[in-house]
């Protein structure tokens, strides 16, 4: 038994605000990895699952907030993931069609805090860990702001 393992590491965007869109990206880039490289392993980016905030500020200054900036922020919310949860069974059925392992990073709601966590998907076995690193990268904006999420 060979103790060499193929791994992808994967290089990619989120679909923004759109998880669906994303978890159909990852199944079509983990079909890829098994089918063309032959991977076991199938490694995508931090908060890829709910995707990562890069340049948004969800209209936030210290001790305020614009009504712009709060929609952001309530999609942002919206595209983040439970842990486990309908986008986790998801990912575990897409380790399982394409024989897969998969680590992926995501953005996991808990109420109303969102954290950078990450999670590890076996083939066979579904959801097998996940570590929860720190608050999301707007956790600065989600301390600040004093109003609750309502849905519109």
């Amino acid at each position: 038994m060979s103790n060499i393992i193929k791994a992808s590491v994967v290089q990619c965007s989120t679909v923004k605000y759109d998880l669906n869109a994303t978890l159909d990206k990852m199944d079509r880039l983990v079909k890829l990895a098994r089918e063309r490289d032959g991977s076991q392993l199938a490694v995508f980016p931090e908060a890829f699952l709910g995707g990562y905030p890069k340049g948004l500020t969800f209209g936030c200054v210290v001790g305020e907030r614009d009504p712009a900036g709060r929609d952001d922020y309530l999609a942002y919310h919206k595209s983040a993931v439970t842990i486990p949860g309908p986008a986790i069974t998801r990912v575990e059925e897409i380790a399982r069609r394409h024989d897969v392992m998969i680590i992926s990073g995501a953005i996991e709601k808990v109420g109303g805090t969102l954290y950078c966590s990450v999670i590890w998907v076996h083939p066979e076995h579904g959801l097998i860990g996940k570590r929860r690193k720190y608050p999301s990268p707007i956790a600065h904006a989600d301390r600040i702001r004093k109003t609750h999420l309502v849905s519109r």
